[in-house]
Order: structure tokens, then sequence, then C-alpha cells
């Protein structure tokens, strides 16, 4: 997003000009050599200053609001644009990846990549392995369940947001050997791994807690009451459906499968993305009561 208005480009490409930094002659806004940039007025103005600043607190600009128009409405398009070459009207993978877990740092709503003690303790699938160890635990060192659940639960919020960079790494494994058929670069595979990890962040995280959160508001503020509505539980069938959604129409685009390929893998990935969060919440319950020992 440009903070102001440029004005009209007004460059000359015919003109001859010599790197100030290679001195090597070059048409053009940049050197062909060394990469060196050409210093317009506009470079030096308070507007572009401004611009600039906007944009290194915020980390973006038009190519985010693009790549994320794209990822929504055509899945796949984007990884497969820049596994091909069209880089320019997109950010970088990392980076778009990057803007989720900054924004899903400020604005953490759901519980998706948090789990507090309790829900640790008595609703996930390693919770009866657990339990007798962290009861022990309380045991020995005399401290009272309410005091410690009051820390856990604040100390994990916190490690949820730094453990996010790992989703990538722990959902590539499965994008890779679910599609290996295809025979592309590693790289690639990579890519459109970035890609869904940005969108479970972006859409079914972030943009579907502050609709959810809108709605409870709304419906509180005119008296219908929103108390069928709390916790998130009626929340999953949604998130399941919006993630389904990404990965079959992802999967078409990107890899080019025929549909009952499609279907295979979108089963598959779904499958693989459970183990991925239930490994992500019990690595953050051992992180969490690691740091507080």
């Amino acid at each position: 997003m440009k903070f102001f208005k440029k004005n009209p480009d007004q460059f000359d490409f015919d003109v001859e000009r010599i790197c100030l930094t290679c001195d090597s002659k070059f048409r053009g806004r940049y050197c062909n050599k060394c990469g060196e940039k050409v210093i317009e007025p506009y470079d030096r103005s308070i507007k572009h200053f401004f611009d600039n600043l906007f944009n290194a607190f915020t980390f973006i600009d038009g190519k985010f609001f693009n790549s994320f128009r794209t990822m929504l409405l055509k899945p796949g398009q984007m990884s497969a644009d820049i596994a091909m070459g069209r880089r320019q009207p997109y950010m970088k993978p990392v980076a778009f990846f990057f803007v989720a877990n900054f924004i899903y740092f400020f604005f953490p709503m759901f519980h998706t990549f948090n789990s507090i003690l309790d829900a640790q303790l008595h609703y996930m699938l390693y919770s009866e392995w657990i339990e007798p160890s962290f009861q022990k635990y309380l045991q020995e060192a005399s401290i009272d369940y309410h005091v410690f659940e009051e820390k856990y639960n604040a100390a994990s919020t916190n490690w949820a947001k730094i453990l996010l960079i790992l989703i990538v790494p722990l959902i590539f494994p499965f994008m890779f050997l679910v599609n290996y058929a295809k025979r592309l670069f590693v790289s690639d595979h990579l890519i459109f791994t970035f890609e869904l990890a940005s969108y479970i962040l972006f859409v079914p995280t972030i943009l579907l807690s502050f609709l959810v959160t809108f709605f409870r508001a709304i419906t509180k503020m005119i008296g219908l009451g929103s108390s069928q509505f709390e916790g998130d539980g009626y929340i999953l069938p949604i998130v399941a459906i919006s993630v389904a959604y990404m990965l079959f129409f992802g999967l078409k685009r990107f890899y080019q499968f025929k549909w009952w390929r499609i279907i295979l893998s979108t089963t598959g990935l779904m499958a693989s993305l459970v183990v991925v969060i239930y490994f992500y919440r019990f690595l953050l319950f051992v992180v969490t009561m690691w740091s507080l020992k």
C-alpha cells in the first residue's frame, strides 16, 4: 500500500547511464551488472520517505493485497505463477507467511495454535499420557493447580506465537510425500506449503476470528444473546470446509492432477494437518512446561 500517491512515471529509459557502483554502462532504472538503482528526485522526497517507513513497519505493499486476493479467490494460482517464474505481482512466499505471523502475533483469538492447560490435560489424544506426570510435578513442587494454570496459559499464549514458524517445516514432509508422484522440484512443493500455511493463518484463523467476534458483538448488542456461540467447537466444521476448499482448488491449479487424484491428495493432507496440529500442541505443552520449571 502506498502512503502517498506517486506522480506519473517520467523516467527516460533511452538515456545511457554509467553505474555509480561498478562503472558499467546501462539503460533503464537498474544496472544490468550489479543491480544498482538510479536515484530519481522522487526517491529523495518526503513522500517516498514516509511511504517506505509505512511499508517497513507493516510489511504490506501492493503485492500483499494482490497475493492475498489471489490466495483467497484462486488458491494455488500464486504458487503456480511463482514456480513458473511469474513473481513480480506477488510477495515472496516467506515474506507473505511472516506477515500472517505478524498479524496473528497481535490478534490471536482462536485456540487453533494454542491450547490452555485444561485442554492439554483433558481433551488431547495424548492427555492420558501427560496428565499423571503433570500431577506428580505439582505434588513434588507443592504448587496450587489454579495458580500454575494462570501462569501456564499466559506462557502458552506467548510460546504459541513464537512456535508458529514451525508450521511450514511440519507440513512440508506430508506435502512432499502426498504429491511426490508429480516429480516437481523440492522448492516447488515448499512454495505451495508456504501458501497453505499462510492461508490457514489468514483465513480460518485471523479472518474468521474477526467475523465471529463481530457476530458475537452484534448479537449481544441487539439482545439476542450469544451463549450458544461461545467456545470454538462449532467453528471447527467451518475451518475444515475452508481448508478443504483451499486444498482442493489449490492442488488442482498447482499440481494439475485429475479430479480423483485431487480428492485423494486433499483427504491425505487434511488428515496430515490434524497430525501436525496435535504434534504442534504437544510440542507447545513441552516447551511451555520447560519454560515454567
